[in-house]
């Protein structure tokens, strides 16, 4: 990675003069209890990416938390949300009530009755196929659900966000023009659109503050387990977090030590990548009798089918149980 770090080391020379009184301009994260106005930028690009898929992944959900966080009622007074969309032509902002209005039109379409059996028959179909997965594919096997009875609902929610990124475009622009005069926070918590470091040249705007939540660097640390292009789109994450951030969150020590093994060590220490662990929301029961109980002991295990997930280990794990304990004390999974 040694590109990288020279890239991240040039580009930070470049803005060291132009940007230097941001850098000094406050804490990095900000304090979000302050009492002084901010308008905090979260993007959403992933979340308005994914509102189609009927279960969110664990990155979705981190952006989903920040979201409800912003849309509801516990966030400071002090802060002023928006909501920005990153696209390929342009980006857009919306306010908190354009974007309840479009979270709730694009909810109501994908949670129809329609959508759901067609997801469900999608499986069906899926699962009936026999495994067959090239090497050249290995690690990134998917299950894409969709068939031809999705497409009205697909066009409809397509048009909801077209709607959104018309609304709000000259919203941005008004944004990036009164940044000089309002306290402003971009907060970028996915990877999503991160390759693509031209569409973040906004953020060389006067007193715009950046912060990027990076959840791991699997592609750049372990490139045989994920699809081919990974590793290359992780590379102009990197990049762009490295040329754009005033500072970087993650989610446990771990991945800090990663991330600081890929940037140039003068920019870049541990006093400005910050560890924020993920919580956890546990389900609301109303009662145990709604608790499926097995008779037998289980493990479940939760996550995409792919490669890194090490799932060919997890089989084979199980089947030495088998082996050794018999199929009677053999837990189910």
């Amino acid at each position: 990675m040694r590109t990288l770090r020279a890239r991240s080391e040039e580009r930070h020379h470049q803005l060291t003069h132009t940007k230097e009184e941001e850098y000094s301009a406050g804490p990095c994260p900000p304090d979000l209890e302050t009492k002084s106005s901010m308008r905090l930028l979260l993007d959403v690009t992933r979340t308005i990416d994914h509102i189609y898929n009927s279960t969110p992944t664990g990155i979705d959900r981190v952006e989903h938390a920040f979201l409800d966080w912003l849309l509801g009622d516990e966030k400071p007074a002090s802060i002023e949300p928006h909501f920005v969309i990153t696209a390929a032509n342009m980006h857009s902002a919306l306010n908190a009530d354009q974007m309840r209005d479009t979270l709730s039109t694009a909810r109501r379409l994908t949670m129809s009755t329609e959508h759901r059996e067609s997801q469900f028959e999608a499986l069906l179909d899926f699962l009936r196929q026999p495994v067959a997965i090239s090497d050249e594919n290995f690690g990134a096997a998917r299950f894409h659900g969709g068939t031809v009875r999705q497409k009205p609902t697909k066009t409809r929610i397509y048009a909801t966000f077209a709607k959104a990124l018309a609304r709000g475009r000259a919203n941005f622009k008004r944004l990036v023009r009164e940044a000089s005069n309002h306290q402003t926070v971009y907060f970028h918590t996915s990877h999503t659109q991160l390759e693509h470091g031209h569409m973040y040249r906004w953020l060389e705007a006067p007193n715009i503050r950046s912060m990027f939540f990076i959840h791991d660097v699997i592609p750049l640390d372990y490139p045989e387990f994920c699809s081919p292009p990974a590793r290359k789109n992780h590379i102009g994450r990197m990049q762009t977090v490295a040329d754009r951030a005033d500072c970087i969150i993650v989610n446990s020590e771990y991945t800090r030590q990663r991330v600081l093994h890929y940037l140039t060590p003068d920019r870049w220490t541990a006093q400005n990548i910050f560890v924020s662990q993920l919580g956890v929301d546990l389900p609301q029961i109303a009662s145990t009798e709604d608790v499926f109980t097995p008779d037998t002991p289980y493990f479940v295990c939760l996550g995409t089918m792919e490669g890194r997930k090490n799932l060919v280990h997890l089989l084979n794990v199980w089947r030495r149980i088998f082996e050794t304990a018999g199929p009677d004390r053999t837990p189910s999974l």
